[in-house]
């Protein structure tokens, strides 16, 4: 039996859907998890954005999402150590949109997850929505002695600018690096420069008599004494009140480079596609 490689793209793509679920169906589940994230780790905060759709006055549309985990915000606070890492990162197919976080820094320089956002793209207003959720949750102010690291994102930096306009922003060592090149400053020489500025005395005492409690070994356990609880299976979700159908946002093409007419391999077809139907 011959079957073309589009047919079986077509019957991949129909057995994931029977296995994996329906992507734009689970947006309707969507309300129900938010509930049990809520349910299951008290202080969590969850915010959920629609928009109406052009075509039906009774459905929604998915803009935005933010959610901040009690016991991880309880943590953070424990902690007490006032940096912040803020980063996106674009979200693969057939979901749509970028995914916004930050991360602080544990008593051991580990990672230290807080929250996390999905939303159309990253852009002034996107940040400037996940910021101002942060600040409601972390109880800052605009006075407030803080510092954020970012990649050096122009819609973040006005952001925290006009939201956080007393804290200190730093930029990532890498991304700075990534900068210096562009800027014709290449070689070892200058990374190892760059590196050594950052880099400790070797002469220096024992850490516990001159760093600051948050690296203690007592502030690490008692940060991380505030433990996630797993959710229910889906059939054990609270059901929301809330009965409008969601759908999912619209397809925005990212920005990028252009596409560029691939060069095809010895074994294709030209005439692979006919009449432009697959």
């Amino acid at each position: 039996m011959d079957i073309s490689k589009y047919k079986a793209y077509r019957a991949l793509q129909a057995a994931k859907k029977v296995v994996q679920g329906d992507y734009a169906k689970q947006y309707d589940y969507l309300r129900d998890y938010l509930e049990e994230l809520s349910r299951s780790n008290p202080g969590t905060t969850v915010r959920l954005l629609t928009e109406p759709c052009d075509d039906d006055v009774d459905k929604r549309k998915f803009m935005r999402c933010y959610v901040c985990l009690g016991p991880l915000k309880e943590g953070f606070r424990t902690l007490s150590r006032d940096l912040l890492g803020l980063d996106g990162a674009f979200m693969k197919e057939p979901a749509t949109g970028q995914i916004l976080s930050d991360v602080g820094v544990d008593s051991n320089n580990g990672i230290y997850s807080l929250a996390y956002a999905i939303l159309e793209g990253e852009n002034y207003n996107s940040w400037s929505w996940f910021l101002e959720c942060l600040r409601d949750d972390l109880d800052l102010t605009s006075m407030s002695n803080f510092t954020f690291i970012s990649d050096r994102q122009k819609g973040l930096i006005h952001a925290v600018e006009r939201i956080f306009p007393c804290v200190e922003h730093g930029f990532c060592l890498r991304h700075l690096h990534e900068n210096m090149k562009t800027k014709n400053f290449r070689g070892l020489a200058y990374k190892q420069h760059l590196w050594n500025m950052r880099a400790n005395d070797p002469k220096v005492p024992r850490p516990e008599l001159w760093v600051n409690q948050v690296h203690h070994r007592k502030r690490w356990f008692d940060t991380y004494q505030h433990a996630i609880i797993p959710l229910n299976g889906r059939d054990m979700w609270p059901k929301s009140n809330v009965t409008i159908p969601i759908l999912p946002p619209k397809k925005i093409a990212t920005a990028g480079r252009p596409k560029k007419s691939r060069r095809k391999g010895l074994l294709e077809n030209d005439n692979i596609v006919e009449g432009g139907k697959l």
